[in-house]
């Protein structure tokens, strides 16, 4: 998706050498500045990424490798300047786009969208295997085809599948051990979504539920192009390491959530589902928003993915919780996604 790119600076590019820097600040310096709930927040963080990136660095002392930060130069270069990725990016298919722009309609034609879903056989094929899927799959009879798929998706159904057949490819990877992360950042953006949207559903009504789910999506998208371009990186200046929790860890952090909005504003996203997006520059402290919406439904789905891969003590998990979640019917739906009985 983005060798061409890295390629055209490569040659501007310096080597540097020594422990990776990023945003100008030592991760030493900054460990001795963290509270308790920030410690607690690198816990959660340090087991959330070692579960996405199926690895697990030696602690957060581990070094981050020279070439690492060799190749960081080359990203950090292209990430201040974000108009060159996002014009790397696939073009967004009219079914997607007109999904999204409908979103923001008090007359919304599902009719419409079909027929312009019928024009990309690539979107149709998607929807069918959704219908499929685990998640909305109702008897043992398979779908064959976009009318049945309609029939068991239902309208809502049809335009989140619309959206994950765009999305889905960010995470597509074709080297074995990159392929981890692409099946866990797509299970945790489908999650983070469909939780969005019942916290919506039970707090509001189903039209702020749809801009949820799709804003609970988009929301991920940073951390799927960031890790795009540190394999292409990597690919383009012939490493054959692979990069280290630590190093994907840190990019991701740092820079996915501004992405997002740069990629937001480049494919003319409506307001409403721009202003759903998380924002770095904001503190989520009541459930008075659908961007809170989205922040909750992100943490449910992190601590579901860390509790199923056994990555921490669930009384940790329950410590972080109780900082993070807002309400209690949020929490209860964490025990629920748990399997835990509410204490």
């Amino acid at each position: 998706m983005f060798i061409r790119l890295f390629k055209q600076v490569l040659s501007n590019i310096k080597s540097t050498s020594g422990e990776l820097i990023l945003g100008g600040r030592n991760k030493q310096v900054d460990e001795q500045e963290h509270s308790m709930v920030d410690q607690l927040q690198l816990q959660i963080d340090d087991a959330f990424y070692n579960v996405l990136l199926g690895s697990k660095d030696k602690g957060s002392g581990a070094k981050v490798k020279a070439i690492e930060s060799a190749v960081a130069a080359q990203i950090e270069t292209v990430l201040e300047q974000p108009e060159l990725i996002v014009n790397e990016l696939p073009v967004m298919p009219h079914s997607v786009a007109s999904m999204i722009s409908m979103m923001s309609s008090d007359d919304f034609d599902i009719q419409k969208l079909l027929v312009l879903i019928r024009q990309e056989p690539a979107v149709v094929s998607s929807i069918i295997a959704t219908a499929n899927s685990p998640m909305y799959k109702r008897s043992e009879k398979d779908v064959v085809s976009l009318k049945s798929a309609f029939v068991q998706l239902g309208s809502d159904g049809i335009k989140e599948a619309v959206l994950m057949s765009f999305i889905k490819q960010f995470c597509t990877h074709k080297a074995a051990h990159y392929q981890a992360f692409g099946e866990n950042i797509w299970s945790h953006a489908q999650h983070s979504a469909l939780y969005a949207r019942k916290i919506a559903m039970e707090e509001t009504d189903a039209e702020d539920a749809n801009v949820a789910f799709i804003a609970g999506m988009i929301n991920q998208l940073g951390k799927m192009v960031i890790f795009n371009l540190i394999v292409d990186a990597f690919t383009a200046s012939n490493v054959k390491e692979i990069p280290s929790t630590k190093f994907i860890k840190q990019l991701i952090q740092q820079r996915s959530v501004n992405l997002v909005w740069s990629i937001a504003e480049h494919w003319n996203l409506p307001p409403e589902i721009c202003g759903a997006l998380e924002n770095p520059h904001r503190s989520y402290v009541s459930c008075d928003s659908i961007a809170a919406f989205v922040s909750q439904g992100a943490v449910i789905s992190q601590l579901e993915i860390i509790q199923n891969a056994q990555a921490l003590p669930l009384d940790i998990c329950m410590q972080y919780a109780d900082k993070k979640l807002m309400t209690t019917e949020v929490s209860s739906l964490l025990y629920v996604v748990l399997g835990k009985k509410q204490e």
